[in-house]
């Protein structure tokens, strides 16, 4: 039997589904876990963080640093990304995987506590700084933060 036939045999879809990544604060693991069913049965294959810090599991600095690289490695094999947050809050990491996001002209959507708020295709850099107006004022204060401090540029 050739691989088209076992693929047939195991109901395997023919044509590959897209992959999206969500991103968004360890501390939304539920919203999370929504979006991601969600989406599966969307028919998407769906990565995510899989260690969630700010629900309890425990991490060194060195492993932070390695899932954080871990997660854009996740994002740079997306179609696109799925924020995740809570009354439009991100926090540091997940702007930082945002302007990830937008630098790889990839696309994005936000899920706001009670479902999908709005998306939009490709973005470039130049229209980041206009994106993070969309969210919380503390949001945008650690935008500024992080401007100044050199994390982005």
């Amino acid at each position: 039997m050739n691989k088209h036939d076992i693929d047939k045999q195991f109901n395997v879809p023919e044509c590959k589904p897209r992959t999206i990544c969500i991103c968004g604060s360890t501390k939304f693991k539920g919203d999370m876990m929504i979006v991601a069913k969600e989406k599966t049965l969307q028919g998407f294959i769906v990565v995510m963080p899989l260690v969630f810090a700010h629900s309890g599991d425990e991490l060194t600095d060195e492993q932070k640093a390695k899932l954080d690289g871990l997660h854009l490695w996740k994002i740079k094999q997306s179609a696109y990304i799925v924020v995740v947050c809570q009354d439009f809050y991100v926090g540091r990491s997940t702007i930082r995987e945002m302007n990830y996001a937008f630098e790889r002209k990839m696309a994005i959507q936000i899920w706001n506590n009670q479902g999908f708020a709005f998306g939009r295709s490709k973005y470039s850099a130049k229209t980041f700084p206009n994106v993070i107006k969309w969210f919380s004022p503390r949001s945008q204060e650690i935008y500024a933060e992080m401007l100044k401090d050199g994390t982005l540029k």
